[in-house]
């Protein structure tokens, strides 16, 4: 199984040393192939940093696009993804995933997420992320998807795409996500516009930490509000659970509001 990862980075020392253990980690993977793409940006001394990490070897090829300004998280995915067209890396991948550049995959991980889609023709599988990724010994197969959990995990960090469905989708939606109009969300609609793609159908939720990356911070959660709730206004009228989610999370928005964490116009959505 070959899989393609997009990353982008603002590139400075700090980010250096987390990049590198994404890096070592995706290397330490057995019986897995990688395209890699990366989309460096917001220093002009780019060039400047050591990137022997990043050598390509038997199962990890490398691609590098520079860019001296910053820009939105969604552009930069879009501009990821647009190149992999123009480079023919779609060709022969059969999965697609969109690590940040401070997560890493735990020993195992890769190879157990491998193993679903061989063994089980899922077209989504998502997990959760953390701090402290379970043991893979521990983990037994069971499919936990719902809308729910969709929303509240399907993030880029945790979320793997069968190639062939991750096509259809198209590009990110870039009035979303941290640097654009609305701050939060893109990965949300991202994962339920394959979900309606797909009618619904072969969408798996793992319910441990495959992923590393530093815990969640539930105080921070109203930052990426006002891009959630446009989202799932959007995609309200697609099943009773979307609508439910929507409705639920104009009630979280009301609280944030009591609460001066928002401002009224967070919750007029257009």
């Amino acid at each position: 199984m070959k899989i393609l990862l997009m990353t982008t980075c603002i590139l400075d020392s700090n980010t250096l040393v987390d990049l590198k253990r994404l890096v070592d980690s995706i290397k330490n993977a057995s019986d897995l192939f990688f395209e890699h793409v990366f989309l460096l940006q917001g220093n002009p001394e780019l060039t400047n940093y050591d990137l022997s990490f990043l050598a390509d070897n038997n199962n990890y090829i490398k691609h590098i696009i520079y860019n001296e300004g910053v820009i939105s998280l969604s552009s930069a995915r879009n501009i990821m993804i647009k190149y992999s067209y123009s480079n023919n890396l779609y060709d022969d991948v059969n999965v697609v995933s969109f690590p940040d550049d401070d997560c890493w995959y735990p020993q195992g991980s890769l190879e157990y997420l491998k193993s679903i889609f061989t063994n089980n023709n899922e077209k989504v599988i998502y997990t959760r992320y953390g701090s402290l990724p379970s043991s893979i010994d521990n983990v037994p197969f069971t499919n936990n998807h719902s809308i729910k959990n969709l929303v509240s995990y399907a993030s880029s960090n945790t979320t793997f795409y069968d190639k062939g469905l991750f096509i259809k989708i198209g590009i990110f939606d870039e009035r979303f996500g941290v640097g654009a109009t609305y701050n939060g969300g893109e990965d949300t609609d991202f994962a339920i516009r394959a979900l309606v793609v797909n009618s619904f159908k072969s969408f798996c939720f793992i319910d441990f930490v495959l992923v590393g990356h530093r815990d969640p911070n539930p105080i921070f959660r109203y930052k990426y509000f006002n891009g959630s709730l446009r989202v799932l206004k959007i995609h309200s009228s697609n099943s009773f659970n979307l609508k439910f989610m929507y409705i639920r999370k104009l009630l979280v928005g009301f609280i944030y509001l009591l609460s001066r964490k928002i401002s009224f116009i967070d919750l007029i959505t257009k």
